[in-house]
């Protein structure tokens, strides 16, 4: 990531809306409809998975770690962060992120100000940062 960028969040409050693909990074008291940075997950080559694992979710898992390693480096520079989510369960990237923040970056997992879930994919990003707030403000009643 572009030094400059990491200079224009540092110690900022961030909200990261977090999908399988890709990863949105909004300043949280800023009302910009456009990201400030964008994380994208590397395409994994194509890899033979066995159909029992496919279904189980490994294939999924394929090129995870880099993108969260990625991110949490990225994240890192923030004051505190607001995670945004699309999905339940294992489907939902944000859940794994934060796993893996707990077990890898425990300095970042403590900033975590809040988490939740939306229809991030439906919203815009104004919507998004709104959303923010209110789950923001939830945790912190």
């Amino acid at each position: 990531m572009e030094q400059t960028l990491l200079r224009q969040i540092a110690d900022r409050s961030l909200v990261a809306a977090i999908t399988h693909d890709n990863t949105r990074i909004w300043l949280l008291n800023e009302d910009k409809e456009d990201p400030v940075a964008v994380v994208m997950r590397d395409k994994p080559d194509n890899r033979h998975v066995r159909q029992g694992q496919q279904q189980h979710g490994h294939a999924s898992e394929v090129a995870e770690v880099p993108y969260f390693a990625e991110l949490a480096s990225v994240l890192a520079v923030g004051s505190n962060v607001v995670l945004v989510g699309h999905g339940t369960g294992k489907a939902n990237a944000m859940n794994r992120f934060v796993d893996y923040l707990s077990v890898h970056h425990a300095p970042l997992h403590q900033r975590i100000a809040a988490t939740g879930n939306a229809n991030i994919a439906a919203m815009s990003g104004s919507q998004i940062i709104h959303d923010a707030r209110v789950k923001w403000r939830q945790a912190h009643l």
